[in-house]
C-alpha cells in the first residue's frame, strides 16, 4: 500500500533546528543548487523581449518554485522520518 512499516522504518525525533551551527553547514549547500548563471545567455536569447526585470521575473518564479517543491518534499520527508535519516544517504 506504500506507507512504511514502523518496524522496519520507525519514526525518529523531530527537532526544528539543531544547531545554528547545522544551519551555517547547509547554507552553501541551498546556495549552491541554484546555479542559474549558466543558463541565462540562452534565457535571454529565447526571451521574446527581453529586458532585465522580465529576466528578473523569470529567476524569480523559478528559484520560488524550485524553493517550494525543496521544502515540501525535504519538510515532509522530516515530518514522516524525523531524525532517523542519516545525514549522508551514502553512508
Amino acid at each position: 500500500d506504500g506507507t512504511a512499516s514502523p518496524v522496519s522504518c520507525p519514526p525518529g525525533e523531530v527537532r526544528l533546528f539543531t544547531s545554528p551551527a547545522g544551519v551555517l553547514a547547509a547554507l552553501p549547500t541551498l546556495v549552491m543548487a541554484y546555479g542559474c548563471q549558466m543558463s541565462t545567455p540562452t534565457l535571454w536569447n529565447e526571451m521574446e523581449r527581453p529586458t532585465r526585470p522580465r529576466m528578473l521575473a523569470l529567476y524569480a518564479s523559478a528559484l520560488g518554485t524550485a524553493m517550494l517543491l525543496y521544502l515540501l518534499v525535504g519538510g515532509l520527508g522530516y515530518a514522516t522520518f524525523g531524525d532517523a535519516v542519516a545525514g549522508n544517504i551514502l553512508k
